[in-house]
């Protein structure tokens, strides 16, 4: 120091930048930025939102590739839809820049039965996944075929459902503010089904007996369903009639076991008849008493368990004492 001499301290300006994402629940994800910091340019740096750094002022920061799909549940995601205010800011006072994303939920469609060809058509087509990712509030208009097949099996479309609650009309609209899942019901023409109850299960001759075949199910034809309008019994004994109601009584005059046939008639449907059939055993009666068909030592009082023990006892003394006779004879 041979002289007075001036030092100046030189400063840069710098102004913060800050890179966040929207909604809240996008936080916390990646992107790249270029900035300059002292004089020294970070060119594609990877960082995580939220992210606040210094810049030099007058220089650009650049934001690019943040996370583009955000899965928040296996139905609900976020998408990335742009940059807020742009993705790139000149930095002339501080600076925010917002990753937006948009909710998308999972729209599944499917046919009843599975695998139906052709599958039911969507408008607007949505993203491929699991099943079609749609923005949140969207429209979706899902229109099934007439008919559809499963291998050589022609369907015909009946109903929709939605979420477990059926949907009147084809096509129909629906509305993507959460996941859905839209079912397309078919049914191939089939011919009834015969089924059916008696009551008693095991009666005694001379008891009647009810049968009911209100369970079976009519036939469908394709467009609509085939009623039933015959039943056809055969008792087995030799009794057989048609009737139109479900329901008939029958009385067994003999013991044993019977081979109780159904059929339906179901005119238009492809089967038009379907045939059932049950084994029926009849027991005997003695005096008061039923005997089983396969143990006739066996007594069983038709008025209760209480005179079935009397009656064992009784005749349990009765053979005792025959038999010491019997032996005093001897």
């Amino acid at each position: 120091m041979n002289s007075v001499k001036d030092i100046t301290a030189n400063y840069k300006t710098q102004y913060q930048i800050t890179v966040t994402a929207s909604p809240s629940g996008a936080l916390g994800r990646t992107f790249k930025v270029t900035y300059t910091q002292c004089g020294t340019t970070y060119a594609n740096v990877q960082r995580t939102t939220p992210w606040t750094e210094w810049a030099d002022a007058s220089t650009d920061v650049i934001v690019s590739e943040p996370q583009a799909i955000i899965s928040v549940t296996a139905d609900t995601r976020y998408k990335f839809d742009s940059y807020s205010p742009s993705a790139s800011v000149h930095m002339d006072q501080a600076r925010t820049i917002t990753l937006v994303y948009k909710t998308q939920y999972l729209l599944v469609v499917r046919t009843d039965p599975l695998e139906l060809s052709p599958q039911p058509t969507r408008n607007p087509a949505g993203e491929a996944g699991s099943g079609w990712w749609y923005d949140n509030s969207t429209n979706v208009v899902l229109e099934a075929n007439l008919t559809a097949y499963l291998n050589t099996v022609k369907y015909t479309f009946i109903y929709w459902d939605v979420d477990g609650n059926n949907r009147m009309g084809n096509p129909i609209t629906v509305h993507m503010n959460q996941s859905h899942t839209a079912t397309a019901h078919y049914a191939a023409p089939h011919g009834p089904k015969a089924n059916f109850t008696e009551t008693p299960v095991s009666p005694s001759v001379g008891r009647e007996v009810t049968f009911n075949a209100s369970s079976s199910q009519p036939g469908w034809n394709g467009t609509h369903t085939i009623s039933i309008t015959q039943y056809r019994w055969d008792f087995g004994d030799g009794v057989k009639i048609n009737t139109t109601s479900p329901v008939v009584k029958h009385t067994y005059m003999n013991p044993g076991t019977y081979n109780v046939t159904l059929t339906v008639y179901a005119p238009g449907a492809t089967p038009d008849t379907d045939t059932t059939w049950h084994m029926k055993t009849v027991q005997r009666r003695v005096g008061g008493y039923i005997v089983s068909i396969d143990k006739p030592g066996l007594l069983v009082p038709s008025m209760g368990f209480g005179m079935a023990l009397v009656a064992t006892i009784a005749l349990t003394t009765l053979l005792i004492r025959r038999k010491g006779k019997r032996s005093a004879k001897v």
